[in-house]
């Protein structure tokens, strides 16, 4: 950042504190999900890597999903994609 658009930020932060706005707080809550919902999706991620070789990288995902979706239907489709993206490194 040069040096003018560090002073801009510093300006527009401090006449929003002086209107009022103060800084949330880092959230403390653990948001990566636990290490056995890491292995039932390796363990998804695999078997289904296992019965379609041919299948595109995309449609495996979605297969995966759906499994993961079968399991956990309480889950937010957004966790459960990165339990997928996850078990893939």
């Amino acid at each position: 950042m040069t040096t003018l658009q560090t002073l801009l930020i510093t300006v527009g932060l401090w006449l929003a504190r002086r209107g009022g706005w103060t800084p949330t707080e880092a959230c403390a809550l653990p948001h990566l999900p636990h290490d056995d919902q890491i292995a039932l999706a390796k363990a998804i991620v695999r078997d289904i890597d296992a019965r379609f070789p041919q299948m595109p990288g995309p449609a495996k995902a979605r297969e995966a999903l759906r499994a993961l979706l079968n399991l956990r239907p309480e889950a937010a489709t957004r966790d459960l994609n990165l339990l997928i993206e996850l078990a893939l490194h």
